[in-house]
């Protein structure tokens, strides 16, 4: 493994994006949650009308539960990234072990691939 070429200061401040994210998309979960919630109870309690009203509240619980699915993942990632940062691997490519640039990192903290890999992966 290299080690990464990130400063402590540095550290810090990426681990305090990471868990102002954290704190964000958990409030963000919350909230999203709830209005799904809202949302069910609200078709269950009005009733639903006709086909085009039905598949319309599909459709829209479908989107819901896709915004949440996505924030989960993202969830998911800046966890990983927490843990990456504690365990040292830290601002290392998981593609190629390469350093993370710094500028990447602070534009994406929970990044876990170089640039180049990130590409290529997203090709595939």
């Amino acid at each position: 493994m290299n080690q990464t070429p990130l400063t402590p200061p540095q550290l810090d401040e990426l681990r305090d994006a990471l868990k102002v994210a954290l704190a964000e998309l958990g409030g963000e979960l919350e909230s999203e949650r709830e209005d799904a919630r809202e949302s069910v109870a609200s078709r269950r309690d009005t009733g639903v009308q006709d086909r085009g009203e039905e598949s319309f509240a599909g459709s829209i619980a479908a989107v819901d539960q896709a915004i949440i699915k996505q924030h989960e993942g993202e969830r998911r990632e800046v966890q990983a990234a927490l843990a990456r940062l504690e365990e040292g691997s830290f601002g290392e490519c998981v593609g190629c072990g390469a350093a993370i640039g710094y500028q990447r990192l602070r534009a994406a903290p929970a990044a876990s691939r170089c640039l180049h890999c990130q590409e290529r992966a997203e090709r595939s």
